[in-house]
């Protein structure tokens, strides 16, 4: 049960959330916004921004309101830059910042600690099993 809570924690609360927000990629001006209310296939309200890029292609993004999304505020005619591999964006060139990386160490920290103490009780486990035949 602990290697399941352990995974569980590791993998939803700690990597998942990281990884999506590192993953976003965007440097354009928003043309469109839309504010979409929750469906069936969401867990909330959602926000369909259209970006523009500076080579002249159209990208749209999804704005949730989990913490790795970014917001689902941002005005149309804004200059969105959002870097693969960093937690911050800027907005008209004014870093932004609200991403609490703190929040996923501790997150993965647990998962760590309950992976190690998962292991641990299964190796002592195996041990008692092995003396007992």
């Amino acid at each position: 049960m602990l290697l399941i809570l352990a995974l569980g924690i590791f993998f939803t609360f700690g990597c998942a959330g990281l990884w999506q927000r590192l993953a976003i990629d965007i440097d354009g001006t928003v043309t469109a916004r839309r504010d979409l209310p929750q469906i069936s296939s969401s867990r909330g309200p959602t926000t369909r921004y259209v970006f523009k890029q500076s080579d002249g292609t159209i990208r749209e993004y999804i704005a949730t309101r989990y913490a790795p999304s970014l917001p689902m505020t941002i005005p149309i005619g804004a200059h969105v830059t959002k870097r693969n591999g960093e937690t911050f964006y800027f907005v008209n060139g004014q870093r932004v910042e609200d991403f609490s990386v703190r929040v996923y160490v501790i997150a993965l920290s647990v998962g760590i600690a309950f992976l190690i103490g998962a292991g641990f009780l299964l190796s002592r486990d195996r041990r008692l099993r092995g003396s007992v035949t």
